[in-house]
């Protein structure tokens, strides 16, 4: 489970995120990504780690990026990325997710959740022809994982059933059969790969 790191109802400020990125309680930086995290939640992870840095965007809900600010304008010292909460209408913001970096210095990862948890609508992936299971986010390091295996030609069942047996896996696919989809798209390119609703 993920550990909170800090509470705070309202958005923080550029100098309030800065504070907590720069005094940093080593004993609170999570290692599993929240699932599902509640509105005031604020998670930090560490941003070192090239294979998993982003790892934290697969948290259990669906969002839609609201953009980035470099923050204060007049020097910039920080990254803003706003996310607000997806519904099938296009956006909520009752509730929004917030995520600040150090702009020369980015160790950390800083991640708020802003708002009401329970306004956020779980479906089905948008490019399902028949209703399915609710669709979850998987983590960008478990893709290039399971995308390097697949062009050894290795057995998709075969790495579905390793990635599960490892522990490792938190956030995997809804229907077995995606697997083959992925090892089968490993050459294609991101925008190919993104219709085919393999990234988000």
């Amino acid at each position: 489970m993920a550990m909170v790191y800090s509470f705070s109802t309202s958005e923080l400020t550029v100098s309030a995120a800065l504070l907590l990125l720069s005094n940093v309680d080593d004993s609170k930086i999570s290692v599993e990504i929240s699932k599902k995290a509640l509105g005031g939640q604020l998670f930090l992870y560490g941003y070192q780690n090239c294979e998993t840095k982003d790892d934290w965007v697969a948290d259990g809900y669906r969002w839609i990026n609201n953009g980035t600010d470099r923050l204060p304008n007049k020097d910039p010292v920080i990254y803003k990325r706003k996310f607000k909460a997806w519904n099938p209408e296009g956006g909520n913001l009752a509730f929004k997710r917030v995520a600040f970096t150090h702009i020369n210095d980015p160790k950390y990862i800083l991640v708020q959740y802003i708002g009401d948890s329970s306004s956020c609508v779980d479906a089905a992936h948008g490019n399902q022809k028949k209703p399915a299971a609710h669709f979850r986010r998987t983590a960008p390091s478990v893709i290039t994982r399971v995308a390097e295996k697949a062009k050894t030609g290795r057995n998709p069942m075969g790495i579905y059933q390793e990635e599960i047996a490892s522990g490792l896996l938190f956030c995997f696919f809804i229907f077995p059969n995606r697997l083959t989809l992925i090892c089968s798209l490993v050459v294609l390119d991101s925008r190919s790969r993104s219709r085919a609703g393999l990234i988000q």
